[in-house]
């Protein structure tokens, strides 16, 4: 086998001797075949143990024939000719040719052979730009293997990244110029972001993930990669990777998580996954999975794997995205305090402590302000917080008592070192679990609110609650909240069972204050605003409300007609001034205060079958209504953007 081998090579190195433009039809055709049983016997592992001896010969004729593939094939003129024109090579040729090259890669010592060759990287970018272009432009109908040859460029590409990120966690130290220059191959991962075709769809995740990760010693800067971190980072990718998270199936919607994940490590990413509607798509995904009972299972990530992932994936994404404030404001104004609470308490129930962790690190983004407390201890997020560390406290013992069972029965000091083994390692597992936990509740009570302070009132054994209060404020490093979670885990039975009912007794407290809530709301007096009869608050805000509302008839008195959704906005002194007596047309925006001037111009322009109608608007004692079509379906999914 490695004879007939080398004597292919040896054969194929005398055709790639040859200039690729002067090659007779007969010797093309030879090294055509060739190059098609080199890549067939590379495919099939030929040579795999002789390119890692230095000392054979194949390792020094495959050497030879892959730096002629590439200076005299890949980077000569024909090669680089546009595609189609007379000049260029024919696409066949270029296909096998880079086909060789791509096997051969999968060698360390050609990646670097390939970046010891000077511009090596730089031609076979500018090639893989003219093809991507041709990909997405559909020219494969006019250029033969066009889809093929991008897709063989896109592997390339694909390994040199994906190798020079595993040197840079090895070694970054040893990093040079060359191994860092991809030639901007991650700009073309992100215009293939749009492609349909999956092997050109996962090439160019990788791309763009190697292009992203951090690693090595920190203090060494790498350029190359924070350049590219900034484009990626500044351009509509985060859009394209949402839209794979929210619609594609694993591998793609875990690769699109893994390179959301990094760009969120960046002011500038995190920023733009906002813009492009990350609260928005992964609340969506939340609600969904609990809408259609993909997170009530019984197991821990066991069944549907697919819709867990997706789960999953959303949760670690809202965590990083509520870093930013401005998510965490729209985040409560969808309801995340609601969903999370729900995941809350499936995570509980289904004793799911992976989901758990993810849930309560979502919550302690969302509970880092007093307006969050607040709204997490009205949707009694506490007293299912509490129920999680009874879950925790009661597994940590099972596993404790079950281990030391075990060992009392025993197979000998080998049984007994597992058995140690397995109680340190679930202490470590429940531990941080409680930790997370425990912050959770740390940042609710933080809020400066005696309702919700009142709720953490004789909730935990004295000595456990001083150290709760020593940890201070709005914490974020879990590491302060290891001393709580050892000593919870460790508490004698009696005393979890004195906090449990102290939880009890806020589950009853909100749901006496949620039925109280509820007969307020029924008996609300509704009043008439401009020939308005406002029948319902739908909800409310720091500025205004929202109200239901129906147009009394002016031909009979008192009969009701279509509803209408009035947004009432509550004006300061100073922007009312001499508006008590104003009569607003709704075509007449300069009338307005500066505040919702905007607002009303705005809203006049949008006439679309998939956004609500705007009617009028008036201002009437002290605050501004603006009269718009009341929507009365529910929309799971939100509408996607065209590509």
């Amino acid at each position: 086998m490695a004879a007939e081998g080398e004597a292919r090579l040896r054969a194929l190195q005398r055709l790639l001797d040859v200039a690729p433009e002067t090659l007779t039809a007969d010797e093309a055709h030879e090294e055509g075949v060739f190059l098609e049983a080199l890549a067939m016997g590379l495919a099939n592992g030929e040579g795999k143990a002789e390119m890692h001896e230095q000392t054979s010969e194949y390792h020094r004729l495959s050497t030879r024939v892959f730096a002629s593939l590439i200076g005299k094939r890949i980077m000569s003129t024909s090669y680089r000719a546009t595609p189609g024109s007379r000049e260029a090579a024919p696409p066949g040729s270029v296909l096998r040719v880079l086909q060789c090259v791509r096997l051969l890669l999968r060698h360390e010592n050609f990646v670097t052979q390939l970046h010891a060759i000077a511009g090596a990287t730089q031609v076979l970018g500018d090639t893989f730009r003219v093809y991507a272009d041709l990909h997405l432009q559909n020219s494969n109908s006019h250029f033969a293997f066009i889809d093929e040859i991008t897709r063989e460029l896109a592997s390339v590409f694909k390994k040199i990244t994906g190798e020079h990120d595993h040197r840079w966690r090895r070694d970054s130290r040893n990093t040079t110029e060359n191994e860092t220059d991809f030639a901007g191959a991650h700009l073309m991962a992100m215009r293939l972001l749009s492609t349909k075709d999956p092997s050109l769809l996962a090439s160019a995740l990788v791309i763009l993930r190697a292009s992203l990760t951090s690693g090595g010693d920190p203090k060494q800067r790498d350029p190359t990669r924070e350049d590219s971190t900034q484009q990626i980072a500044n351009s509509d990718c985060a859009y394209h990777l949402l839209k794979m998270l929210r619609e594609y199936s694993a591998p793609f919607d875990a690769m699109a998580g893994d390179v959301l994940r990094q760009l969120l490590v960046t002011s500038e990413g995190l920023d733009g996954i906002r813009l492009a509607g990350g609260v928005r798509t992964t609340l969506a995904m939340l609600s969904s999975s609990l809408d259609g009972g993909s997170v009530d299972a019984q197991t821990d990530d066991s069944s549907d794997d697919d819709a867990h992932g997706k789960t999953s994936l959303a949760l670690s994404l809202l965590s990083g995205i509520l870093k930013h404030r401005a998510c965490v404001v729209e985040a409560r104004g969808r309801d995340a305090c609601g969903v999370l609470t729900k995941l809350l308490r499936v995570s509980v129930l289904g004793n799911r402590p992976t989901r758990l962790c993810q849930t309560v690190s979502a919550l302690a983004e969302l509970a880092a302000d007093d307006d969050g407390g607040e709204a997490l201890a009205s949707a009694n997020t506490v007293f299912w917080l509490g129920k999680a560390l009874v879950m925790i406290h009661g597994t940590y013992g099972s596993i404790t008592n079950g281990t030391s069972a075990g060992a009392g029965a025993g197979a000998g000091a080998g049984a007994e070192a597992d058995a140690a083994r397995t109680e340190n390692k679930t202490k470590k597992q429940t531990v941080a679990t409680a930790q997370r936990v425990f912050r959770a509740l740390r940042f609710i009570f933080a809020c400066e609110r005696a309702r919700v302070r009142s709720l953490f009132k004789l909730l935990f054994p004295q000595l456990l609650f001083e150290m709760f209060i020593d940890v201070g404020h709005y914490q974020h490093e879990i590491g302060s909240y290891v001393g709580i979670a050892e000593v919870w885990v460790s508490l004698p039975p009696n005393a979890v069972a004195d906090t449990t009912r102290a939880f009890e007794l806020i589950d009853k407290e909100a749901s006496t204050s949620e039925n109280e809530t509820k007969v307020t709301q029924t008996v609300t007096p509704t009043r008439v605003v401009r020939g308005y009869l406002l029948t319902q608050c739908l909800g409310e805000g720091a500025f205004g409300k929202v109200h239901k509302a129906c147009r009394v008839g002016k031909q009979s008195p008192g009969r009701r007609v279509a509803s209408r959704a009035i947004k009432e906005i509550r004006l300061d002194p100073e922007n009312a001034k001499g508006t008590d007596e104003l009569s607003v047309r709704a075509d007449c925006v300069s009338c307005f205060p500066a505040c919702v001037a905007t607002e009303v111009a705005i809203l006049q322009k949008l006439k679309h079958p998939n956004i609500v109608a705007f009617f009028e608007a008036f201002v009437e004692k002290n605050a501004v209504y603006i009269v718009m079509e009341l929507a009365t379906v529910s929309i799971s999914h939100p509408p996607h953007s065209a590509d």
